[in-house]
């Protein structure tokens, strides 16, 4: 049958595992049977396996999924091989595209926050210089402000003073003419005196500041 011709195979197999091209691999020694090298592979169990294990039962149930390792390392190599030709000719490719548009945008960012900070820089500058002559203008209103406040209040205060002085006057006068005039003598300097208290009460009545 196929399975006993199979088992007679991997009975008479060496334990050297012949390449594709005909050359011969030495493999590992099986660790249950180390007088055998792992010259097969069990696809069912995806184990290596020496030709002892082979015939074992845990394998005859499934002789067929026997191979030898050679031909499963092909297969495998093959299949490495398409996957990494592949990766190398379309993965790698994009990635590096992808890289590079990345790369780009984050100088293209960088030229724009450069750009707006350059900006902004500006517009404060301007908005500083703005205030500061606004602050000086300012400053120089007020300043001229309180020259024209403080000059009006000086010459209230003269004005005030000169008052003053002429109300002192007038009361000392008026006392003074009280102790040496005569009762007829009063009489007749009262209308002066009089009109000279009256100025002082105008006067002072009259006066406005701020």
């Amino acid at each position: 049958s196929t399975r006993t011709h199979r088992v007679n195979n991997l009975e008479a197999s060496p334990d050297v595992s012949p390449g594709p091209d005909g050359a011969s691999k030495s493999s590992k020694p099986c660790l249950k049977h180390p007088a055998h090298a792992l010259t097969y592979f069990c696809k069912k169990c995806g184990q290596v396996v020496c030709p002892e294990c082979a015939m074992s039962p845990q394998h005859a149930d499934h002789c067929g999924d026997i191979v030898p390792l050679y031909e499963q390392s092909g297969r495998v190599s093959a299949k490495l091989k398409g996957q990494s030709k592949s990766v190398s000719q379309h993965v790698i490719p994009q990635l590096r595209d992808s890289l590079k548009s990345v790369k780009q945008t984050m100088n293209s960012v960088n030229v724009t926050v450069e750009a707006l900070s350059a900006e902004i820089e500006a517009d404060v500058k301007k908005v500083s210089d703005w205030l500061k002559k606004k602050e000086e203008a300012l400053l120089l209103e007020v300043d001229k402000d309180r020259w024209e406040k403080l000059k009006q209040l000086e010459g209230e205060e003269q004005r005030l003073q000169n008052t003053l002085c002429l109300a002192e006057r007038g009361v000392e006068m008026v006392e003074e003419s009280m102790k040496v005039l005569t009762e007829s003598e009063v009489v007749q300097l009262a209308p002066s005196i009089e009109q000279c208290l009256s100025s002082v009460q105008q006067s002072e009545a009259g006066a406005g500041w701020v």
